[in-house]
């Protein structure tokens, strides 16, 4: 049988030859050859590693440096021997170390690769006779030798055994493929021993082998290139190493509660003694879950320090990768609201907090209180503390805890991102207490029991000396997220909660539409901005008829929709629309919201369908709310659009040839939005009444703005047709900007809407953020914010409708404002400079106190929160 003696060498001459020379003093007479393998060495000492050749030495020069690995593999293609000893060129061969090595061969018939006891060279200390995965997840070496009654045995398993000095046969190396070059000066022996083991070998450590070695002169510190060797092996091996790691859980286990039992966990107690006698096989699940997590906790470090990702993004991703919005929720149990005079929670005897998936936590923190016992009340009396179970796999105790301020931290919690986390909370300490409180409650009217021992165990029934501690929040990775002294009742912190669940939302909405439903979701999207919410604005798909003019948020459109929610800014009828145009995918798995505006105070019947697509409905106004939820299986939440715009400069009066010396009353619409819901007639009507044959009739004028004309003939031809008679009237028909739509109401003195119905009643809300008195029918969403003392509520009577005006059905009901009460209110807005500026001011204040982007915000981010907690 031949040996090849496989070194690599990356310059260090010196122990290079010290190597060889005792390696061939230590062989004797076997059969053997040395493959020295320079590794791209300096050129002097490469010219010196030559000078070693003889007919046993053979040195093969790389032509890179590829490291240990690959330096071993290039040997091996060169070796003729049957059996390759890997070895470093920094050892020192003692007599009989081979031997025993050799032995194994015939010994073990199932044997892969076999190592030995390799001692310090500068102490004589074991440095290395096999390595194993330790509980906390790393290659370890072992460095205590085995003793039976025999003395030393000859052999002893290993879980790896370390490339410095091995043996394996040469044609399994090369069936394995020798060491995987992914692996540069590290775990490449871990990784071929492990691989060995998959096909059925074994690793073993020849006890008697022994071999001195110069630790760390070729070797290294500890560097990056460790770390990233680690993180491969990890990846590749990671539930090999969990399950490895996990079967030195029970003895661990056993020696924790042995100091103290109170930690105790009966379950995990059970588990870990049967294995640990034996009784049991194979490593517990709860311990692999421990590894686990600690594999989790190390994969975390490497993106931080290899990645250089930050915490916040490492979080993000986790997240990201492992929260599922709408199926975990923060959850509390056992946690009971204190007195008035204390703030905070107690708790009666456990208590329970739920975290969702997508949590990373490196340490969490409960932070209370413990009061001074009263000493009126001596069944308050006693030491008290507390024990913290995470996900019933690790329990940390603290007791007794002096009365004061406390803070109990919990390092490294057995959490991994993919699944819920579960902290239990065990009072300790009253057991003697609750028992008292319990007897006291079935044993009031007990009357057998002497009374004197019933008031006693009465005392008990308040379990005050549970009540002295108080739990006054719960932070983990050092964010707060439960503030029970806050909010007892409503604890968790809103911002935690969003920025953990990454809820944010998919806007989706005709962003470039110059139409009032194109402003709806232009507007949602400014308050999901003042509301610092994450969103994604995502231009709808479904055809619209509409001018698209509107550049506002060009440069922020994507089609992508990435966030768990999509709002959709849509007409009912188009929804069946959605997933032709978008896709089915744009929907599936995503809780979807529909932003629906409806006029008339029955939604109709036909309608109902478009339920189907969404799990909420989100309206624009209290009275499009009621309309649509006496016939939504779903919820319907009020929304309201934010008012919130540049106010213009310039004279838009000369901008727009509108006169400068007369008081002018402004209406705009859409005639796509049905003219006869809009009603400008009565609008026209009153201002004849007001001004036609008055003293005021050449200083005023009536703006008419309209658009979609082109589509709408009829209609056009019948509003012209209703001016006529009005000397001073101005017709505008065509479509504006949005900032030249801002000007014409900054121009005009007042805003008059005499509509039979609105949603919303955007345009009167612009002109009342602009500080402009409004007249306004007194019916529909509008009365929300039009009110006696900041416009000019206008009589009604309402009335079916005859026929069909589009959606608008035959036998719904509307408004028919009154035109003599407009006119009355018209006049005097214009005579009375006073009263116009008063209602201008009070509407000013009512829009931008209500509807600012910052108060919508606000709603939208109380709703999100609300999801979350689901």
């Amino acid at each position: 049988m031949k040996l090849s003696f496989i070194i690599p060498v990356f310059n260090d001459i010196e122990f290079t030859r010290a190597c060889v020379s005792s390696l061939q003093e230590t062989i004797g007479e076997l059969s053997y050859e040395i493959l020295i393998v320079d590794d791209c060495s300096e050129t002097e000492i490469a010219n010196q590693l030559r000078q070693l050749e003889s007919d046993k030495i053979q040195v093969i020069a790389n032509t890179q440096n590829g490291g240990y690995a690959y330096a071993n593999n290039v040997g091996a293609t060169y070796a003729t021997g049957d059996i390759l000893f890997l070895l470093n060129n920094d050892l020192l061969f003692l007599p009989g170390w081979i031997e025993p090595m050799l032995k194994a061969f015939n010994d073990l018939p199932t044997l892969g690769i076999i190592g030995n006891v390799q001692i310090r060279a500068d102490d004589g200390r074991v440095d290395h006779m096999g390595g194993f995965v330790d509980l906390d997840t790393t290659l370890k070496h072992r460095t205590s030798r085995k003793t039976g009654r025999k003395g030393i045995s000859e052999y002893s398993k290993a879980q790896y055994v370390t490339g410095a000095c091995c043996a394996i046969r040469r044609d399994l190396y090369l069936l394995l493929g020798g060491f995987d070059e992914t692996f540069v000066n590290g775990c490449e022996d871990a990784d071929l021993c492990f691989r060995l083991s998959d096909l059925g070998y074994k690793i073993m450590v020849a006890n008697k082998s022994v071999v001195k070695h110069h630790v760390g002169a070729t070797r290294g510190i500890e560097n990056e290139g460790n770390e990233w060797n680690s993180r491969i092996f990890q990846a590749r091996w990671r539930h090999r190493i969990a399950k490895l790691a996990a079967l030195h859980w029970p003895e661990r286990y056993i020696s924790q509660v042995s100091k103290r039992w109170s930690a105790a966990n009966r379950k995990l107690l059970w588990s870990a003694l049967l294995r640990y006698l034996r009784i049991k096989g194979g490593p517990a699940p709860i311990a692999i879950e421990n590894a686990l997590c600690e594999l989790d906790r190390r994969e975390i470090h490497w993106k931080a320090k290899l990645d250089s990702k930050s915490d916040d993004l490492i979080r993000t991703e986790e997240r990201r990768a492992n929260a599922r919005v709408f199926k975990d929720s923060y959850q509390i149990d056992g946690l009971y609201s204190g007195s008035e005079h204390a703030s905070g929670v107690w708790i009666r005897e456990r208590a329970v907090i739920t975290i969702p998936r997508g949590t990373t936590i490196s340490e969490s923190e409960l932070i209370g209180t413990i009061d001074e016992t009263d000493p009126d009340r001596p069944e308050s009396a006693g030491k008290l503390g507390i024990s913290i179970t995470v996900n019933s796999a690790d329990t940390r105790v603290f007791y007794p805890m002096e009365p004061g301020s406390f803070k109990a931290v919990f390092g490294k919690p057995p959490v991994r991102a993919n699944t819920e986390t579960r902290i239990e909370i065990e009072l300790l300490g009253v057991t003697v207490s609750n028992a008292c409180a319990y007897l006291g409650r079935i044993l009031q009217h007990k009357s057998f029991i002497p009374l004197s021992i019933r008031k006693r165990l009465a005392k008990y029934r308040l379990q005050l000396k549970n009540r002295r501690l108080r739990i006054r929040s719960l932070r983990m990775n050092g964010e707060e997220v439960f503030d029970f002294e806050k909010d007892p009742t409503n604890p968790i912190n809103t911002e935690y909660v969003l920025r953990h669940s990454e809820l944010g939302i998919n806007l989706v909405g005709w962003f470039k539409a110059q139409l009032g439903i194109g402003e709806s979701v232009r507007l949602a999207a400014k308050a999901l901005k003042a509301g610092k919410l994450l969103h994604q604005l995502v231009p709808l798909k479904v055809n619209c008829l509409a001018d698209q003019g509107d550049t506002t948020y060009d440069n922020e459109l994507t089609d992508d929709n990435p966030y768990p929610i999509n709002v959709f800014h849509i007409d009912a009828p188009q929804c069946g629309d959605i997933d032709h145009h978008h896709g089915d995918h744009f929907r599936s798995g995503k809780y979807n919201v529909a932003y629906w505006a409806w006029e008339l105070p029955e939604f109709p019947d036909q309608w109902t369908r478009f339920f189907d697509y969404f799990d909420e409905v989100w309206t624009p106004s209290n009275f499009a709310r009621d309309a649509i939820v006496m016939k939504s299986p779903l919820p319907v939440i009020t929304v309201p659009h934010c008012i919130d715009f540049e106010e213009p400069k310039g004279d838009y009066r000369e901008a727009l040839d509108l006169p400068k010396d007369k008081f002018l009353f402004t209406f705009a619409y859409d005639l796509n939005s049905y003219q006869e819901r809009k009603n400008p007639k009565a609008a026209i009507e009153a201002f004849k009444l007001a001004f036609a044959g008055s003293d005021r009739e050449n200083d005023t004028g009536l703006v008419i703005k309209i658009q979609s004309s082109r589509n709408n003939p009829d209609a056009l031809q019948e509003l012209q047709e209703s001016l006529d008679g009005i000397a001073n009237y101005y017709l505008i028909d065509k479509t504006l900007s949005r900032e030249a739509v801002y000007g014409l109401m900054q121009a005009s003195d007042a805003y008059i809407s005499l509509h039979r119905s609105e949603g919303f009643g955007l345009t009167l809300a612009e002109s009342m953020f602009l500080g402009k008195p409004v007249v306004s029918t007194d019916w529909s969403a509008t009365t929300e914010f039009v009110n006696a003392g900041n416009a000019c509520p206008v009589k009604y009577t309402l009335k079916k409708l005859e026929r069909h005006f589009g959606p608008y059905a035959k036998g719904q009901i509307w408004a028919d404002p009154d035109p003599e009460d407009a006119a009355a209110h018209m006049y005097r807005l214009a005579n009375d400079s006073e009263l116009a500026l008063n209602l201008g001011y009070n509407a000013r204040q009512t829009i931008r106190q209500r509807f600012s982007p910052e108060t919508i915000g606000g709603i939208y981010r109380r709703r999100l929160r609300a999801i979350a907690l689901w």
